[in-house]
C-alpha cells in the first residue's frame, strides 16, 4: 500500500510541474520585446497567451487600439513633414505650414504610443499576477501537526 501512495505522490508532484507556466518577461532596449521561457514572442503569440485571462486580453486589445491611432497620426505627420522637405530638395517651393501641421500630428501620436506601451505592459503584468495566484501551491516535507510528513498548501 505504501508503494502505491509513494507512486501517487510522485505523479502528483510531477503533474504540478508539467502544468506550471512561465511568466512573460519584458525586455526593454531600443524597443520592447516580450519573452517567455527564453523564446521571443510575436504579437500573435502574445495575444494567444494573454487570452487565458479576460482582464489581460481586454487590456491588450485597448493597447492595440491606441497603437493603431498613434500609428495613423504618426504616419500622416511623417507625410506632412516629408513632402515639403522633398519639395525643397527637388528645387520647388515648399509649404512649411504643411510641415508644421505634420510636426503637430507627430506630437499628437506620442501620447497614444506611450499609452499603447503602458497598456501592453499592464496586460503582461496582469497575466503574470494571475500565474502567481494559480501557482501558489507549496509542498513541504517536515514537521506537521501529527508528526513528520508531507504538507501540501494551496
Amino acid at each position: 500500500m505504501s508503494k502505491i501512495t509513494t507512486l501517487i505522490t510522485f505523479i502528483f508532484l510531477f503533474a504540478i510541474n508539467i502544468y506550471a507556466q512561465e511568466p512573460i518577461v519584458i525586455k526593454e532596449g531600443f524597443g520592447t520585446t516580450y519573452m517567455q521561457d527564453g523564446e521571443l514572442l510575436t504579437q500573435q503569440d502574445l495575444k494567444f497567451i494573454l487570452s487565458e485571462s479576460h482582464e489581460a486580453i481586454s487590456e491588450y486589445n485597448k493597447s492595440m487600439v491606441h497603437n493603431v491611432i498613434g500609428s495613423v497620426f504618426a504616419g500622416a505627420g511623417g507625410f506632412c513633414v516629408g513632402y515639403p522637405i522633398g519639395t525643397m530638395l527637388g528645387g520647388g517651393d515648399p509649404n512649411w505650414g504643411m510641415a508644421g501641421i505634420g510636426a503637430g500630428l507627430m506630437c499628437v501620436a506620442i501620447p497614444f504610443s506611450i499609452a499603447a506601451k503602458n497598456k501592453l505592459t499592464n496586460a503582461v503584468n496582469i497575466y503574470n499576477d494571475m500565474l502567481n495566484e494559480e501557482n501558489s501551491i507549496s509542498i513541504n516535507f517536515g514537521p506537521t501537526e501529527n508528526g513528520i510528513g508531507l504538507c501540501l498548501r494551496f
